[in-house]
This record gives C-alpha cells, sequence and structure tokens, in this order.
C-alpha cells in the first residue's frame, strides 16, 4: 500500500475516533496526559508503519529512515505525522558537524492533547492556546484534543469561554472538528463564531 497525505489524515481520524470511544469506556484507564499521549502515538504508528527515506549530508549517514509519526516533534507537537510531499524536498543542514534537517521536517497534521484529571482547573482556552501554537507554526491539520476525565467537571471546563467561541455537542460517529472536547459520556467540537 503506497502512503499519501490523504491516507495519513484518513488513519489519524479513524484512530483517534477509537481511542475517543476507549477514553469514554474507561476514563481512568489513563491517569495522565503522558498516557493519552503513548497509547495515540503507539495507535497511531500501528496504522501508519511507514516510514520516510530522509537523504543526509552524512553526517551521520548518507540517508535515514524515519517515522512517518512522531512524539514531541518541532516545536514539541504532541504528536506530529510528517508531510509526505514536502520532505522530499525539504533542505538539508548541518549543524555542529551533524545533520539536522530531520528534526524539522514539514508536519502535515498535529495533534495536541489537553488532559483534565482528578484536581485540575484548566479550562477550554487551554485547548484554544494549543490551537494557536499549531496555526503559528502552520500545520495545515491541526487537531486538538481535549480530555475531562470527570463528567462532573465539564460545567466548569467551558466555564469563562470566550465570547466568540461556540460548542456544540456531537454524535460520536460525528467526524472530528479542529478541537475536540472529550468527556466519559459527550463530545463538543469547537468553532470561533
Amino acid at each position: 500500500m503506497s502512503i499519501s497525505n490523504d491516507k495519513i489524515l484518513n488513519s489519524v481520524n479513524l484512530e483517534l475516533l477509537k481511542f475517543i470511544s476507549l477514553f469514554q469506556d474507561n476514563s481512568f484507564r489513563y491517569l495522565f496526559e503522558s498516557d493519552v499521549q503513548c497509547e495515540l502515538l503507539s495507535r497511531l504508528r500501528q496504522a501508519i508503519p511507514g516510514t520516510l527515506k530522509i537523504p543526509g549530508l552524512g553526517k551521520p549517514l548518507q540517508e535515514y529512515n524515519i517515522s512517518i509519526v512522531n512524539s514531541e516533534y518541532l516545536n514539541r507537537i504532541d504528536i506530529a505525522c510528517l508531510d509526505i510531499d514536502k520532505a522530499a524536498y525539504h533542505e538539508m543542514r548541518n549543524h555542529k558537524g551533524f545533520d539536522m534537517h530531520l528534526y524539522d521536517i514539514p508536519v502535515y497534521a498535529g495533534i495536541e492533547i489537553k488532559f483534565r484529571k482528578i484536581g485540575d482547573i484548566f479550562r477550554l482556552d487551554s485547548c484554544l492556546r494549543d490551537l494557536e501554537k499549531l496555526q503559528k507554526l502552520n500545520i495545515p491539520n491541526p487537531i486538538i484534543l481535549g480530555f475531562i476525565q470527570l463528567e462532573s467537571d465539564v460545567e466548569a471546563f467551558f466555564s469563562h469561554s470566550p465570547a466568540n467561541i461556540c460548542y456544540t455537542q456531537v454524535d460520536k460517529d460525528t467526524p472530528l472538528s479542529t478541537v475536540n472536547i472529550i468527556s466519559p459520556k459527550r463530545r463538543w467540537a469547537v468553532n470561533a463564531i
């Protein structure tokens, strides 16, 4: 099977929807944001198992096979899927005697995760800041996932939301939007108005 950016995005959306269902079945399977990130990274690497051949300058290799799906990539994007089309044309660069262009290949889909566990107080604005981060990085397909571990925290999470933001409860089979909020029993799509 040949891989393309469209296939990557399709796989990302399918895997994220499966994961959301798993989270909603048992939100205490995950205790920290890193648990969510780790499982999503693993699932996406299984769904998108390919690597990209990236030419090197011989410092240390002439060619690298790097994963399409990476964590804490570029400016610490929680999960990043590299851009298949742009990777081949990415400028090679050397820094302090080493090939460094492997670490800033353009990203096609960037996923930022927020996880409100018991006792946390952050709200929707934290997810919106992550969206701004991905937009500033010019990520063509930003995806924000805000997980709320306790259903009783939903009201506090959405309190003090910016006036230009609306959030709509959606069905579990609704395709993902750019900003998605997930509680144990519900899911919302967030949009600017």
